[in-house]
This record gives C-alpha cells, sequence and structure tokens, in this order.
C-alpha cells in the first residue's frame, strides 16, 4: 500500500546536442564551348551522426551562364523543399544520415564569353538557433571550366555573270 502518492515523480534533464558533419561536392566539365549548355551537379552529405535539417545549399552562378535552371532529387529521409526552379540556387534542403540530396544545374554558357567560369557552391547548417556542423572545411566546392569560342563558317561563291567574257570585269 501506497503511503504517499505525491513522491512518486521523478525528473531526468538530458540535454540533446545535434551533431552534424555535412559536406558539399560539385561536379562539371573542365572544358566547354561558347553557346552550349552546361551541367553541374551537387550533392550534399551527412555522415551524421545527426540528421542535418534546414541545411542552405547555396550557388550564385556565373553572369556568363544564360538560362539557368535546376532540379533537385532526394533519397531515403532526405527532402528538397522544392523540385526545381530557376536561376541562382538558394535553396533549403533536410539532408539524413540515411539518404541524399542531388541538384542538376543546367544553363547555356553565353555565346559571346571567352574564358574561365568559376562557379563555387556553398552548404550552411543552421539549426535550432546555432550551427550543427562540426567540421565547415568541407562546406564549399567549385568547378573552373574554360570556356572556348569554336567556328563553322563555310562561304560559298557563285558568278552572276554568264557568260563570262574575257577581258570583262566579273
Amino acid at each position: 500500500v501506497e503511503d504517499d502518492p505525491l513522491d512518486n515523480t521523478a525528473e531526468d534533464r538530458t540535454q540533446i546536442i545535434i551533431e552534424t558533419d555535412v559536406t558539399v561536392t560539385k561536379s562539371g566539365p573542365a572544358e566547354i564551348i561558347a553557346g552550349e549548355m552546361i551541367q553541374y551537379e551537387i550533392v550534399p552529405s551527412n555522415t551524421g551522426p545527426s540528421d542535418a535539417l534546414g541545411v542552405q545549399v547555396i550557388d550564385d552562378l556565373d553572369n556568363h551562364l544564360l538560362q539557368a535552371s535546376w532540379t533537385c532529387s532526394a533519397s531515403g529521409r532526405s527532402l528538397c523543399d522544392n523540385a526545381n526552379g530557376s536561376g541562382d540556387l538558394a535553396e533549403t534542403v533536410n539532408v539524413t544520415i540515411d539518404g541524399n540530396v542531388t541538384f542538376t544545374v543546367t544553363a547555356q554558357v553565353d555565346p559571346y564569353f571567352t574564358g574561365q567560369i568559376d562557379n563555387m557552391v556553398e552548404a550552411v547548417v543552421f539549426e535550432e538557433g546555432f550551427n550543427t556542423d562540426t567540421d565547415l572545411s568541407n562546406n564549399t566546392d567549385s568547378v573552373s571550366t574554360q570556356v572556348t569560342q569554336e567556328l563553322d563558317l563555310s562561304i560559298h561563291k557563285s558568278m552572276l555573270t554568264n557568260p563570262i567574257v574575257a577581258g570583262e570585269t566579273v
């Protein structure tokens, strides 16, 4: 028989710490011809031990990349806020330890540009008001692409004077 039912409670306060290790990789071509379509693949990943929620993936595209569009796909419990968009990439995703997120960015290289395009992506982890990423050294990646011009020119010449008379101007 219980003498005092008011003393049957207990409290345990445990602080739960969120720790993530988000990395981002970006791949794309080393060379391209001006006017062609270029494609980049961006993959934020997380080795945990906690899931990374609200990861901001930011890719300010070079001004010589025109008509840019992107798609986002996720697997496992990872999540894309938006499946597609256009222009610069500034999206929030959840990157879980059991899933993947992949962005594919497609744009036209300015047909009048020659030179190098340096394009960088960044993954920013900011959960519950503070940074949960234990290693910030792997949160950016970049691709350098050399852009060249290629000309496919053909000239066809025909005579409008028929017949041609020797000594006269053609």
